[in-house]
């Protein structure tokens, strides 16, 4: 770029434009359109158009490969849970400390996407990533009744962030903390969907994880309207593999969803 970002009058957003102490960060919406105008005079259109969940996962194909303990972990999950040949939904229900941020989506939210993916699609597998026990519990009990399968990592949950002081005084097993972390996301990214909350970061590396994985969008869902600069982080055709709900809301099923995996079926007429 001539002259550097700085010729870029909107490459700060709003929020940071003109402060000395923050870091320095686009308008995403008019950068990505910048560079989707371009699209029709360079070589590579494809790449170029692409949105930031996109960029995310070519991130995690080149610079997060797992360790052969973890691919190995993941793999006696999967088979032991016997999700190898079964399409899942990965459900983040994030609670800790995050109602410091915004209020926590209710559970009712998670179990209305749920029922529609059964009810649309016959999948009855759902993976839970929750830090809090007693979501745990309800949703076992829920999906019982509701004739689903919940599937979860076997480790200690507290209901609270334990990665952070802020929040846990007790002395803290980082690495174990981050074990935790890394085995969910390679599980999760054999998933063909994920719901949470947009304003949760964790709705940022799941998806990438998950793209890398299928070499494809994915169906990534954000609950209760919450969002943080997570929505519309794909462009062109791959915009409908994300989708904002609002409360009460079911998403709109797509007929993609299963295409180009090993159980190749679409929505139930």
């Amino acid at each position: 770029i001539d002259g550097g970002l700085e010729r870029l009058p909107e490459w700060q957003n709003v929020e940071t434009a003109g402060k000395t102490n923050s870091t320095c960060t686009c308008n995403e919406d008019t950068v990505l359109w910048r560079a989707s105008r371009r699209s029709d005079d360079v070589f590579f259109p494809s790449i170029v158009t692409r949105g930031r969940f996109w960029w995310y996962a070519a991130m995690v194909q080149i610079l997060m490969i797992p360790l052969p303990w973890l691919e190995e972990s993941a793999s006696m999950f999967l088979a032991s849970h016997q999700l190898n040949g079964r399409p899942f939904v990965v459900a983040a229900v994030r609670r800790g400390n995050k109602s410091v941020e915004v209020p926590f989506v209710d559970i009712r939210e998670f179990t209305n996407q749920l029922r529609a993916f059964k009810e649309n699609y016959g999948i009855a597998d759902v993976l839970l990533q929750t830090e809090d026990p007693y979501e745990l519990q309800f949703l076992e009990r829920w999906c019982s009744y509701q004739g689903l399968r919940l599937h979860y990592t076997e480790n200690f949950r507290t209901g609270m962030d334990r990665f952070s002081t802020r929040f846990w005084s007790s002395r803290v097993n980082m690495t174990e903390e981050g074990r935790v972390a890394a085995l969910n996301l390679l599980i999760g990214s054999r998933g063909v969907a994920v719901l949470g909350s947009f304003h949760s970061a964790w709705l940022k590396l799941q998806p990438a994880f998950m793209m890398a994985y299928h070499k494809k969008a994915v169906l990534v869902i954000g609950l209760a309207s919450q969002d943080y600069q997570n929505f519309r982080s794909l462009l062109g055709s791959e915009a409908e593999a994300q989708q904002l709900l609002r409360p009460g809301e079911v998403f709109e099923p797509v007929t993609w969803l299963l295409h180009g995996d090993p159980w190749r079926r679409g929505p139930r007429k």
